[in-house]
């Protein structure tokens, strides 16, 4: 199934972990993006969903949890940008990959971005994003 996905290439520089099955969680306020994903990934993966800024702060809070990498759109109802970033930094103090997905393709966000701590930013259009990361979580296994 995967070999007939096209993939996105942005940029393979995740360092490979442990041998372990990573912990994502990914965040964006359209449901069927982050479901198509969990279900593509799942056998891969430990994968977690969000649909709002609070909803993944409370889950990064939980102590009992560790995530690897946060896959996370850059504008949520209740958050956007910098501010999402600020927010994950806050909570997170473990170190953590961090992917924004962004529709636009602008220079000096993205500049910002990196500033604030994250490792790619990924531009798409809606639903694009599922091939690329599918491609990118099993290269970290």
């Amino acid at each position: 199934i995967l070999e007939n996905v096209k993939f996105i290439y942005i940029n393979y520089s995740i360092v490979v972990m442990e041998n372990k099955r990573k912990n994502i969680i990914f965040c964006d306020d359209q449901p069927f993006i982050g479901h198509s994903l969990k279900a593509h990934l799942m056998k891969y993966v430990n994968i977690d969903l969000a649909h709002r800024l609070g909803d993944l702060i409370d889950k990064l809070q939980n102590k009992n949890y560790h995530y690897d990498l946060v896959v996370c759109d850059r504008n949520l109802p209740d958050g956007k940008d910098l501010e999402i970033i600020d927010a994950i930094k806050k909570v997170y103090q473990g170190k953590i990959y961090i992917i924004s997905i962004c529709r636009c393709d602008d220079d000096n966000l993205k500049e910002q971005l990196f500033k604030k701590g994250v490792n790619e930013v990924l531009f798409r259009g809606i639903g694009e994003e599922v091939g690329y990361l599918e491609d990118k979580i099993i290269k970290l296994q």
